[in-house]
Parts: C-alpha cells; sequence; structure tokens
C-alpha cells in the first residue's frame, strides 16, 4: 500500500447559474464568481490579453458622434461632453466597450431627472459586481443586486439593491440598464464570444508559467521521492512534503517533487531526477493548438492576431484586407448591438441617433492614380482623418516656366502637408 502527494491541479470555473431561495437572486458559476474568473482571465495570456485590446480599439473607434447635417444639437452636445460630472461619454464608451468584450454585455447607472421625463445622468457598472434577481412571473429581470466582492458568503448588508430601466416607474431611483446578446441557456446573465476557448486560453498562460517557473529553478528537473517504511499520519507526510517543496521546488509545479510514501519494511528514502524528454516539441505543439483555437474562438484572423501565417507574406495590403474582414464579420456587428442598445435608452430624450466614428483603412487598398481622378484633396484627407488644408489668399503664384519638374503625386502632398 502507499499514498502519493504531488501537485493539485485547479477547478475551471463554468458559467453555470443557480437561484439563491433565500436573497432571490441568481448566483453565476459555482462559486458565483465568474464575471471575476473572466476578468481574471482577460490578463493571464499575452495572446488573449492583445486581442481583447484591439477588439476595444476598434469597437470604439474614434469616440461617439451623430449627423450633424440633420442639425446640431446642443442637448446631445452637452450630454456627450458630460453624461455625468466626471467623464465624457467616449471615456464612459471605453468602459462599456471593455466590459462588453470581455463579459458580452456591460450594465449603466440611469439617473432619471427630477421631472421623470429625461435621463440626467449615466455611470458605468462594473460588469462583475452585478447580480440579477429571479425573473418575475412574466419573466422578466426587475431587479439587479450590486455588491464590491461577491463571494461563496456574502453579508446582506453589504449588498444594493436596484430596479431593472424601466421609462414608466420607479424613476425616482437609480436604475440598472442591462445589455446582453440573446443566448440561448443563458436567459440572466451574457456569454462572452471566446467562451469556447477559455480552457485554450488558461493553457497559453500555464505554459508560460511553467517555462517561467522551470527558469526559477535554474531548469533543474522535477524529482521522485520515495519514503519506505510504517506509514506515517497525515500531519507528518504534510510536514515531509512541505519540507522538500520548500527547498527543492519553485514557486509552481516546475520542478517539483513527487513524493510517494510505501508502507513496507523500514529502508532508506530513494531520489531519482525525471527526464523532461521531449517537453519542448510536446508545449510548442500544444502552444500552436491552444493559439489556434484563441483566434478562432474570438473570430479574428491570425495576422492580424499578429500569428504568423504559414505561406504568407504579411505585407501591408494583406494585413489591411484582413482587418477589414475581421471589421466587417465581428467589429461591425459589435458597434451594431452597442449603437443599438445606447440609441434605444437615450430615445427617452430625444436625442439624434448616435454613431461610432471609424478610420477608413481600405482607402489605401486603392491607387493614387485612382484617388486622384476621383476624389479632391481635402475628401482624401479626410479619409485619412486630417484637417483640410487652409488657403492663404495672400500667397502670390509665380509664374513658371513651360518645361517643369516632374511634380509629386497627391499621396505625397497630403502627408507632407499634413496637420498634426
Amino acid at each position: 500500500m502507499y499514498k502519493f502527494r504531488a501537485v493539485s491541479l485547479g477547478t475551471t470555473e463554468k458559467p453555470s447559474y443557480s437561484v439563491d431561495k433565500q436573497k432571490e437572486y441568481v448566483r453565476y458559476g459555482v462559486n458565483n464568481l465568474y464575471p471575476q474568473y473572466l476578468l481574471d482571465l482577460s490578463v493571464k495570456s499575452a495572446l488573449h490579453t492583445a486581442i481583447l485590446d484591439r477588439k476595444y480599439k476598434m469597437v470604439a473607434g474614434n469616440g461617439l458622434t451623430y449627423d450633424e447635417s440633420l442639425g446640431v444639437n446642443p442637448k446631445l452636445d452637452k450630454f456627450l461632453k458630460n453624461p455625468n460630472p466626471y467623464e465624457t461619454m467616449n471615456e464612459l464608451l471605453w468602459k462599456i466597450v471593455n466590459d462588453l468584450e470581455i463579459f458580452g454585455g456591460y450594465y449603466l447607472q440611469v439617473i432619471w431627472n427630477k421631472k421623470g421625463t429625461a435621463i440626467a445622468e449615466l455611470y458605468h457598472m462594473p460588469y462583475e459586481k452585478i447580480r440579477a434577481a429571479k425573473m418575475n412571473d412574466k419573466g422578466q429581470i426587475d431587479k439587479y443586486f450590486y455588491n464590491e466582492e461577491w463571494k461563496k458568503y456574502v453579508r446582506w448588508n453589504d449588498v444594493d439593491e436596484y430596479p431593472a430601466f424601466n421609462t414608466e416607474k420607479q424613476k425616482n431611483k437609480v436604475q440598472i440598464f442591462r445589455a446582453a446578446k440573446y443566448k440561448a441557456g443563458s436567459p440572466y446573465y451574457s456569454i462572452p464570444s471566446y467562451i469556447g476557448a477559455t480552457l485554450d486560453v488558461e493553457t497559453l498562460a500555464e505554459i508560460s508559467n511553467f517555462h517561467n517557473n522551470n527558469l526559477k529553478n535554474s531548469f533543474n528537473p522535477g524529482l521522485l521521492v520515495m519514503f519506505r517504511g510504517p506509514e506515517p499520519t497525515e500531519e507528518e507526510m504534510d510536514t515531509i512534503v512541505t519540507s522538500i517543496k520548500t527547498k527543492y521546488a519553485g514557486s509552481n509545479s516546475a520542478g517539483e517533487p513527487m513524493i510517494f510514501f510505501l508502507d513496507t519494511e523500514q529502508q532508506e528514502p530513494t531520489i531519482e531526477q525525471l527526464q523532461a524528454s521531449d517537453l519542448d516539441k510536446l508545449f510548442e505543439q500544444l502552444s500552436e493548438t491552444s493559439k489556434e483555437n484563441v483566434t478562432t474562438a474570438h473570430s479574428i484572423p491570425r495576422i492580424v492576431a499578429g500569428l504568423a501565417t504559414e505561406g504568407s507574406l504579411g505585407g501591408s495590403k494583406e494585413i489591411i484586407e484582413a482587418g477589414l474582414i475581421f471589421h466587417n464579420n465581428y467589429i461591425e456587428p459589435e458597434q451594431i448591438f452597442l449603437l443599438k442598445t445606447l440609441n434605444t435608452l437615450l430615445a427617452t430624450n430625444k436625442y439624434p441617433e448616435l454613431e461610432i466614428l471609424n478610420n477608413n483603412p481600405s482607402i489605401v487598398l486603392y491607387s493614387e492614380a485612382l484617388l486622384e481622378k476621383t476624389l479632391t484633396q481635402d475628401e482624401i484627407r479626410s479619409l485619412f482623418g486630417y484637417e483640410p488644408l487652409e488657403i492663404n489668399e495672400d500667397v502670390v503664384v509665380e509664374e513658371v516656366d513651360e518645361v517643369e519638374e516632374e511634380k509629386p503625386g497627391l499621396l505625397s502632398k497630403i502627408f507632407k502637408n499634413k496637420k498634426n
């Protein structure tokens, strides 16, 4: 008979739901901490973090605006400048987009004016700190609960209750507006787009962690330690294991000893080194598979994610084309969802519909000659995000000889004269 001690592996969170019968709120995840798991996951893997960052920037674009050709709206201009006393609408937008890409949805705190005729202020509500109430008999979530830190056991005195956004009642209270895409089997909480690759993100993080701890251990291989003799008590085994791990192992599993206690006649303990044969090839294959799964789950082309693609030269035109595909297939639908929810929320104020300003990288795919024939100089500058050129009427144009030097192309002029 023998007993074994080694590294204990953690468990992966799952997006499960259960109703707390006493408090009438819906727990999110096995330990009610699934949003926190997704938040922690967002900074665990370099690839996952980089893709999320690219999504944030592309979905947010150059900020919010509206079609001023239909008329300037001073009230909306004021609201965009300060949806609350502490930030601009674009600063609020950045927080919303972060939550949307990490969690698949977002929450806003809505404050009505005293008359209840218009929304006076909007505030961001961190997604991981909100839990939904059990649905009412009409299948609607009519209230939400906020807590700074949800744990297995929560003091209910620390939990704040808010009514759900409603244009007909409870306007004298702070309301919570929820934006989430419908997902079958998930009526209470949103699901992120990359849900199918959370294990792959963890795998990439653990591979980096393993190599880092191998480095801390000077790449020493793991140890196999065998104790033969009368079986020690649990406390004695724990003491032995702690002592050996402290002396021989790093802060994590790389190079950590595997310890066996064999219930036999008393003999001297034996220590053997574990050989890490072909581990580098195994990790390389595992890493590539995980990267492929992560990029697929994020719906992002490898070249846009910064990964090399076999048979691809990685030229600027190829990158731009892949970026346009990603924009059309993922970013634009995200922006449509975001704008639809924001415009639905602000429809009460009778504002013009909001839009997101986007750069137009597709213009680079066209030749300079074609641009010169179809667009004016200021139109091209506008596509690249530059202001129109100022015309100095006092400048005197000197006469030139019939034979002129070859003139630079239009784009050369534009970039030479661009305003910083």
